[in-house]
C-alpha cells in the first residue's frame, strides 16, 4: 500500500452537493422544538414549572447540533474521502502485443517486393492501425533494442517505422533468441503478465525454439511472420519457433491481411484471449477511506431512538441509506437507442458492466455464436461495439442490420476503413441476394452456385480495391499540386507581413535553403547512436570493454 503523492481527493464529490440541506435541517429541528413555546401564553406563570418541561429550548439546539453532526458525517462518508491507493491486478480485454523485428542485414533481399524491410514495415504499419492495446517494438541483430517500450498510444511506435534499417544496428547478426528474452523482460517491467510476441524475421535456430518456449511458459504467445517466399524461408524453423511459443505461424502476404488475420492473438491456442482470459497487470487504485466515519456514526446512531427524536431523525437516515444503495454517481455515457443499457449494480459500475457485455461478445464471436455476439454487443457504446456489431450480424446473415451497425459506425468514426470496405462487400452481397430473388436462373448445383458466388465477392473485392487505389492517387494528386502552388506563393509573400519579399529578404532564404541543402538528412541517425551507446554499456557491464 502506498500514499499517493495528491494526499487528499473524493471519490464521488457529487454527495457534498447536498451539505447545504445541513442547515436547513437543523433549521426544522429548532423550529420544531421551539412549537413548545405556544403553551406558555395559555398556562399561567404560576403552573408552569409544574406542567410544562423546563430546558425544552436547550434540548432543541442539542438535536439540531447531534442531526448536522450526524448529516455531515454521512455526507462525507458517501462523497468517499481517499488518502491512500493500493497495488491490485488490473484487467484488460486486449492482449498486449511486443512486436519483435529482425534488421540483419538478410532484410534488404528483395525476395518479396520492394524489400523484406520495406514490406515488414508496410504491414506493421497496417497493424498498428487497427491494435486498440498495449503495443511495444523490438529489433534485433546480433543483440536486441528497444524501439518503444509498452505505450497505449501505437502512434508512438509507428513514427519510428521509417527509420528502420540494418544500418542503425552496431553489429549485424541475427540473435532472435536473445530478442525473445528481450521482449517478455520488456513488458513484465510494464506490469505485464502475459500477451504476444509477434516476430518479424525470414530465419531461425533451434535456440530461438527453446527462447520461444521459455517465453510460453511465462505467460506470453510466441507467433511468427515469414518475411520471403516459399523458396527462401526457414519455414521449419519459423513453425518450430511459433509451435514452441504457442502461437501460429504465416508467411506475409504482399497483396492482402490474410497473414495477419491468421496470426490474430484471439485465434492462437496458447493465448490468453483464445483461452477465455484477460490480461493482467499491475496497477494502483485508490482506496475509499469512508469507513473510518463509521465508528463516529455509531456511537451517534442511538441517539436517534430517543424519545421525541425518532420521529424525525429515523426518516432522515433511512433517505440516506436508500440513497447510498440506490444512487450512483457515475456519470451516465451515452447509448445506443435500439441497444438493451447495461445498467450499473451494487457491485460493479456502469464501465464494468459495458466491459462483461463485450467480452461476452468477443467470446461468442471466437465461438462462431455470431447471433449471440450481435446482442452483446448491442448493449455496449461506442463505434467500436457499432462495428463488431455489424460484423457479427453480417456472420449471422442479418445483412440489412448489419448495414444499419455499419452506418452508425461510421457515423460516429468516419475515418474507420474496414467499416467502409465492409459495408460495401454486404451491400454487394445483398444487392447479390435481391438480383437472386428478381431474377431466377437456371439450376446450378451446390458446388457451382458457391464457386460462382467466390467469384463474384472477390472481383467486387478487387474493384473496390481499385478504386481506393485511384481515389488515393487523384487525392496524392492534388495535395502535390496544392503543395506547389502554396511553394510558389511562399516564395514571393512574407507570411508576416503578407508582401513580397525584399530583395534582401529573398537573398537571405536562399543562403538558408543551400546551408540546409549541406545538412545530411538521416532519420535513424538517434537510433543508431542511441543503439551504440547501449552496446557499449553492455559490453563494459560485460568486461568485454
Amino acid at each position: 500500500m502506498n500514499f499517493d503523492p495528491a494526499p487528499f481527493l473524493f471519490l464521488r464529490p457529487a454527495w457534498l452537493f447536498l451539505l447545504p440541506l445541513v442547515p436547513l435541517c437543523a433549521w426544522l429541528v429548532l423550529r420544531q422544538r421551539g412549537q413548545a413555546g405556544i403553551w406558555e401564553r395559555y398556562v399561567d406563570p404560576e403552573l408552569q414549572p409544574a406542567v410544562l418541561e423546563p430546558a425544552a429550548s436547550s434540548r432543541g439546539w442539542g438535536a439540531a447540533l447531534w442531526g448536522s453532526v450526524m448529516m455531515t458525517l454521512v455526507l462525507l462518508a458517501l462523497a468517499g474521502p481517499s488518502v491512500r491507493q493500493s497495488e491490485q491486478p488490473l484487467w484488460d480485454r486486449n492482449d498486449p502485443l511486443v512486436v519483435v523485428m529482425d534488421l540483419s542485414t538478410d532484410m534488404l533481399r528483395d525476395d518479396v517486393a520492394p524489400s523484406r524491410l520495406e514490406l515488414g514495415s508496410a504491414k506493421l504499419r497496417g497493424l498498428l492501425k487497427d491494435w486498440a492495446g498495449d503495443v511495444g517494438m523490438v529489433v534485433y541483430a546480433d543483440q536486441p533494442f528497444t524501439i518503444s517500450p509498452m505505450t497505449e498510444d501505437p502512434a508512438n511506435v509507428e513514427v519510428y517505422l521509417d527509420q528502420l534499417s540494418p544500418d542503425i544496428m552496431p553489429r549485424n547478426g541475427r540473435n532472435l533468441a536473445m530478442a525473445l528474452d528481450y521482449a517478455s523482460q520488456l513488458a513484465q517491467r510494464d506490469g505485464q503478465v502475459g500477451g504476444t510476441l509477434l516476430v518479424l524475421t525470414g530465419d531461425a535456430d533451434t535456440a530461438a525454439a527453446d527462447a520461444a518456449a521459455k517465453a510460453s511458459a511465462r505467460g506470453f504467445t510466441v507467433s511468427v511472420m515469414g518475411l520471403g517466399t516459399a523458396a527462401t524461408l526457414n519455414e521449419s524453423a519459423l513453425q518450430a519457433v511459433a509451435s514452441a511459443g504457442g502461437g501460429r505461424y504465416a508467411r506475409v502476404d504482399p497483396a492482402g491481411q490474410s497473414d495477419w488475420d491468421h496470426l490474430r492473438p484471439e485465434k492462437s491456442a496458447g493465448s490468453r484471449l483464445a483461452q477465455g482470459l484477460q490480461t493482467v497487470r499491475n496497477g494502483y487504485v485508490r482506496q475509499d477511506n469512508g469507513f473510518w466515519l463509521l465508528p463516529f456514526l455509531l456511537l451517534l446512531a442511538p441517539l436517534a431512538f430517543r424519545r421525541r427524536q425518532l420521529a424525525l431523525n429515523v426518516p432522515l437516515l433511512g433517505a440516506l441509506l436508500a440513497g447510498a444503495m440506490y444512487l450512483n454517481p457515475t456519470a451516465a455515457q451515452a447509448q445506443v437507442a435500439s441497444a438493451p443499457a447495461p445498467r450499473a449494480t451494487w457491485w460493479s459500475t456502469m464501465e464494468q458492466s459495458q466491459a462483461r457485455l463485450a467480452q461476452a461478445g468477443d467470446d461468442a464471436y471466437a465461438a462462431g455464436r455470431y447471433a449471440e455476439a450481435a446482442s452483446a454487443y448491442a448493449g455496449v457504446p461506442g463505434a467500436q461495439a457499432r462495428y463488431n456489431q455489424a460484423n457479427a450480424l453480417a456472420k449471422s446473415g442479418q445483412l440489412k442490420p448489419a448495414i444499419e451497425q455499419y452506418r452508425q459506425a461510421l457515423a460516429a468514426d468516419p475515418a474507420n476503413r474496414d467499416a467502409k470496405i465492409n459495408k460495401a462487400i454486404v451491400e454487394a452481397a445483398l444487392k447479390a441476394q435481391l438480383n437472386a430473388f428478381d431474377k431466377p436462373k437456371a439450376p446450378q448445383t451446390k458446388q457451382g452456385q458457391s464457386q460462382k458466388d467466390a467469384d463474384r465477392l472477390r472481383k467486387q473485392q478487387e474493384a473496390l480495391r481499385k478504386q481506393r487505389e485511384a481515389e488515393a492517387k487523384a487525392r496524392a494528386e492534388r495535395a502535390k499540386e496544392k503543395a506547389k502552388q502554396l511553394q510558389r506563393r511562399d516564395d514571393h509573400i512574407n507570411p508576416l507581413t503578407g508582401k513580397p519579399y525584399t530583395a534582401k529578404e529573398q537573398q537571405s532564404r536562399e543562403d538558408l535553403r543551400k546551408r540546409l541543402a549541406q545538412v545530411k538528412d538521416d532519420p535513424g541517425g538517434l537510433l543508431r547512436a542511441k543503439f551504440y551507446l547501449e552496446y557499449l554499456r553492455r559490453l563494459q557491464a560485460q568486461g568485454d570493454l
